[in-house]
């Protein structure tokens, strides 16, 4: 199945590939180009299991029903504790690992470990086959009823944990800590200045030149110093 799918199919007793191509106005040459298992003549369409019957950006797609807001179908099955908001998945596929996905994706792997609690934060338990989530929602831009200017929400990416306290709000990416590390070895393999590193952590302030134990996620950058 393609990866960039973004409405989906429970196939069901009756259904055939051309039916399902008129039913979400889509041609049968995208229904097979998306579905590639399906084989060429729907020969191995099997009850059950989920097809591709829109992408980002198709006719299909802009189709979706409706509410305040689009309304995305997720894929079965998926691991446990996946965000509610997520609107593309990934289906692991055997040889994945989470920083190659993350890479494809185009997304920080500290992102795919927030959406994805489940795989662990050094990708212990992520399942061949299970549906994974490799984009969420983002957030909409509001009017005030007293202005007419409008004002607009920066996404948030949902802390992994066990984290130290102090973390800002505004962090957008962690990094989980090794055993022995101190402040000056973790910011260098991270790309970052020790000054950031301290601005973004209290408690590293407080506390000296410790980042904390093994498996504990610290805070590489906020959205305030991105430029």
């Amino acid at each position: 199945m393609t990866t960039s799918c973004d409405v989906f199919h429970l196939v069901e007793s009756g259904d055939t590939c051309s039916g399902l191509s008129s039913e979400y106005d889509i041609t049968l040459t995208q229904f097979y180009t998306w579905n590639p298992s399906v084989g060429s003549t729907c020969l191995y369409l099997e009850l059950g299991t989920y097809v591709c019957v829109g992408i980002l950006g198709s006719a299909s797609s802009s189709t979706i029903p409706t509410t305040t807001g689009s309304t995305i179908t997720t894929p079965s099955p998926i691991q446990t504790g996946m965000v509610t908001d997520c609107d593309k998945f990934y289906d692991v596929q055997s040889g994945d690992d989470c920083a190659d996905i993350a890479s494809t994706e185009s997304i920080p792997l500290a992102s795919l470990y927030a959406w994805n609690p489940a795989v662990g934060t050094a990708c212990g338990s992520l399942y061949l086959s299970y549906y994974i989530c490799v984009g969420v929602t983002p957030a909409t831009t509001t009017s005030s009823p007293t202005s007419s200017t409008s004002s607009s929400t920066q996404a948030s990416v949902t802390p992994p944990a066990p984290t130290q306290s102090g973390i800002p709000s505004d962090c957008d990416a962690y990094a989980v800590t090794e055993s022995g590390d101190g402040c000056e070895v973790f910011a260098t393999r991270n790309g970052i200045t020790l000054a950031d590193l301290c601005k973004s952590c209290l408690v590293l302030q407080k506390e000296g030149n410790v980042v904390g134990g093994p498996k504990l996620m610290s805070c590489r950058f906020m959205e305030s110093d991105s430029g």
